[in-house]
């Protein structure tokens, strides 16, 4: 969690009144301004919509600072980042003329909480694609065949990382710090290669998951 004098730091660098980032974090300026003197200690909820607020305009929080990132880097950080990452997703391709591919290198259907099952759900039912490179042998997979790809095991890394849009972006192994890369040239050229190892790797022929999409 970001600090009183964290938060206040951050608006001064960006030059933000408590109502700016009160309404880009979807809050109110008394709240804002309560957390801000002390006098009211702010939800898990609320403190993860400052964060968001402040990262997504380039505000890196680190050990007893912060930092401001011009470099087109956004990192996330915490327990939910990934499904702040997803949430970044929607909002990136949803802005564009149509819907586009949500393209996932190393995933593991397993590993995946029912609220990311249900933000997945949320980015098909609003015309966003997925395809997933996944492990050779692993049959939990959770949406149809075709969306799969086999890599060799040899060649298998536990990092996951996702293309949408003219991002890119790279998960730690314990989804609790999340680097997105706004670099359409980057994004290009890692799609690219998707997209080659897309054509020569084996599909899979059958699934054991207990649920589907």
């Amino acid at each position: 969690m970001a600090t009183i004098e964290q938060i206040r730091a951050a608006r001064a660098l960006l030059g933000w009144s408590q109502k700016d980032l009160a309404d880009r974090a979807d809050l109110s300026q008394t709240g804002i301004a309560r957390i801000e003197n002390g006098t009211h200690q702010p939800s898990a909820q609320t403190q993860e919509k400052i964060t968001a607020a402040f990262e997504e305009a380039g505000i890196e929080f680190i050990q007893g600072g912060l930092i401001r990132r011009d470099d087109g880097v956004r990192m996330i950080t915490g327990e939910n980042c990934y499904m702040r990452l997803l949430e970044d997703v929607h909002k990136t391709l949803m802005d564009r003329k149509r819907a586009g591919d949500l393209l996932i290198w190393c995933a593991d259907d397993r590993q995946s909480s029912a609220d990311v099952n249900e933000m997945y759900r949320r980015l098909r039912r609003d015309g966003i694609r997925m395809r997933q490179l996944v492990e050779e042998g692993n049959t939990y997979l959770i949406g149809p065949l075709d969306e799969y790809r086999y890599l060799p095991s040899s060649h298998f890394v536990n990092v996951v990382k996702l293309n949408y849009g003219d991002k890119f972006a790279t998960v730690n192994s314990g989804e609790t710090r999340i680097m997105i890369h706004s670099d359409a040239e980057a994004a290009k050229s890692h799609r690219e290669i998707f997209e080659l190892l897309w054509g020569i790797l084996p599909k899979p022929t059958g699934s054991t998951a207990h649920e589907r999409f």
